[in-house]
């Protein structure tokens, strides 16, 4: 792993206090306040207090200072320092070893690892990247919920596991460093696991096409869905800075929870959603210029503003469907909505073409390769009333006990496309 990747960052216990108390402060007033809170709030007395104790560390705290307190991992204090390894391994090791699962890691170089939850070899396989705005790790929340969707698939007889990807957080690297990460991972998995459509098995008798072919799929929560985006968009359109990959067959399918594809604030779900959702608008802003850096934000950084004219090459050439959830209580469901109604154009119009350029006639456009779910079916949206960013991953991390609506059906519409 890089150098940057290994520092360890200093954070003085003292220099912290200030922003302790002012947390402390923030939570104890939520408690007085939270019984009256209305529809404002969010749902539930616990997590109401929860999320107003949330936003005041997302507002209080440096990237570097959160990176420290998150470490991801590591949640351990030496001599009033804490330690910050952008190494995520030891959260990922934690949580397979409490369901009794033995931890795979693969490390990619150049600061990228994946960690398998479920065998390698399974039939289909998604690759999942954690939120946190690209500045915070993948926290025990992010791991618990990755390992929920994999057992929740498992239990109904589907053979699938998850590939969680650990990839360098900014300040240490910017953009558009991750997209590389993500085509390496990407790569990694047509090539060296054998997962890509053109490869094929000879023997001296026959030839015999891999069992795994067009069974990868991709899958992120927040930060980990602009990647997702910007990887899709990278496939269609390659980057200019990014190694570029051809592929052979498209992808099964992306799954988008709460995807952060927007750096405007001033929607009206920040101000109405303010107090039902634990974003703010002060972390967001912290995030996308430390994301940045000095370079400039375009479509890949920034995935809602690729026109519709994107998303139909999307879906022509790099995955046959998308699913996209939000948040009704979160502050970014203004632009989730925006974003999904322009997948969803660019999908309808792709497959539109896709069938008056191949079918004559309608026995032609009901049989065969024909046979597909056309236009806005294959963007599947899904908006939880009052549900706030990236709910059902929060209650793994606020330990709330019971699956939400939204965790039921991310799984039924992942089960649905094995």
């Amino acid at each position: 792993m890089e150098k940057e990747s290994q520092r360890e960052e200093r954070v003085s216990m003292v220099g912290l206090l200030p922003s302790f108390f002012h947390i402390g402060l923030a939570t104890f007033i939520r408690m007085f306040k939270a019984p009256f809170r209305g529809t404002k709030g969010a749902p539930t007395l616990k997590r109401d207090i929860a999320y107003a104790t949330v936003r005041e560390i997302l507002s209080r705290l440096s990237a570097r200072e959160s990176q420290s307190l998150t470490a991801s991992t590591q949640r351990y204090l030496t001599t009033f320092q804490f330690r910050t390894l952008s190494d995520e391994c030891r959260t990922y090791e934690k949580e397979a070893k409490a369901i009794h699962w033995i931890p795979s890691t693969v490390d990619l170089g150049g600061g990228t690892k994946g960690h398998w939850l479920g065998r390698s070899d399974a039939k289909y396989v998604m690759i999942f990247f954690h939120g946190g705005g690209y500045i915070g790790h993948a926290t025990s929340g992010h791991l618990k919920y990755q390992f929920s969707l994999q057992k929740a698939t498992r239990d109904v007889g589907n053979d699938f596991s998850i590939f969680s990807v650990t990839y360098t957080l900014a300040p240490y690297k910017n953009y558009p460093y991750q997209l590389q990460q993500a085509v390496t991972v990407l790569k990694y998995l047509l090539d060296k696991e054998q997962r890509d459509p053109a490869k094929v098995s000879t023997t001296p008798f026959h030839t015999v096409v891999l069992a795994n072919i067009s069974k990868i799929l991709l899958g992120g929560d927040s930060a980990g869905a602009n990647l997702v985006s910007a990887l899709l968009l990278h496939l269609a359109h390659p980057h200019p800075l990014v190694d570029r990959i051809q592929l052979t067959s498209n992808l099964k399918g992306a799954l988008l929870i709460s995807p952060w594809i927007s750096f405007e604030t001033k929607s009206p779900a920040f101000k109405d959603n303010a107090e039902s959702d634990y974003l703010t608008i002060a972390a967001l802003n912290r995030a996308s210029s430390t994301f940045i850096g000095p370079g400039n934000i375009d479509e890949y950084a920034e995935p809602i503003r690729a026109p519709p004219e994107w998303w139909k090459s999307v879906a022509e050439r790099v995955v046959d469907e998308v699913m996209i959830w939000g948040g009704g209580g979160e502050i970014l469901i203004d632009s989730i909505r925006i974003f999904a109604n322009a997948i969803a154009e660019g999908f309808a119009s792709a497959d539109v073409a896709y069938i008056y350029a191949g079918a004559t006639t309608n026995k032609d456009m009901n049989g065969g390769v024909f046979r597909r779910r056309i236009g806005r079916e294959r963007v599947f949206y899904v908006e939880t009333p009052r549900a706030s960013h990236e709910e059902q991953i929060m209650n793994y991390t606020l330990n709330i006990k019971g699956k939400t609506p939204a965790a039921t059906v991310i799984e039924e519409w992942v089960n649905a496309r094995l």
